[in-house]
């Protein structure tokens, strides 16, 4: 039954639903050659089918372990081939989602994660997938560090990442 209000808007119940979630996982260890402007694809997408034009899709994504051996990195998300979740331009400034530094060795590195509302305005099966950058000609490492050891520590662990895609109404 919705909700009317004195100045004749109302209110059904029906947004801010969640109408279905969809989940992708990355979950080998795996590493990236980059280059200033190079970004590379790393495995980690969802797709999801929006019931309705007007729902909007929210994203969550996470990278359990990352780092770059070369100062920085950065991260970002796009939907299909267009690249959305990003700061402002501004100047020769990347723009990004989000980043991370460099650690203090090859055994220490940190997660990475971002959360999104996009408005895909369409029915078609829709693609989100997280690519990565690092500074000048770095390498980054995902689900692993750089040093990768065979040890009982957790420094040497690997991890899991994933990302999911909630349409919400």
């Amino acid at each position: 039954m919705p909700i009317l209000f004195a100045d004749g808007t109302s209110f059904s119940g029906d947004s801010g639903k969640v109408l279905q979630i969809q989940t992708g996982t990355k979950t080998a260890a795996s590493s990236y050659s980059t280059s200033t402007g190079n970004w590379s694809d790393i495995g980690l997408s969802v797709s999801i089918t929006p019931t309705s034009a007007s729902n909007d899709i929210y994203v969550i994504w996470y990278i359990g372990k990352i780092g770059c051996n070369d100062w920085s990195g950065a991260t970002r998300l796009l939907r299909g081939s267009t690249v959305i979740g990003m700061g402002d331009a501004d100047g020769n400034r990347p723009r990004i989602g989000t980043s991370f530094p460099r650690s203090v060795d090859a055994n220490h590195w940190a997660g990475t994660s971002m959360n999104w509302i996009d408005s895909p305005s369409t029915t078609s099966s829709t693609t989100y997938k997280i690519q990565v950058n690092g500074h000048s000609n770095g390498t980054i490492y995902v689900n692993r560090g750089q040093g990768d050891g065979n040890d009982e520590d957790v420094y040497a662990a690997r991890s899991a990442s994933s990302i999911s895609a909630m349409e919400v109404s």
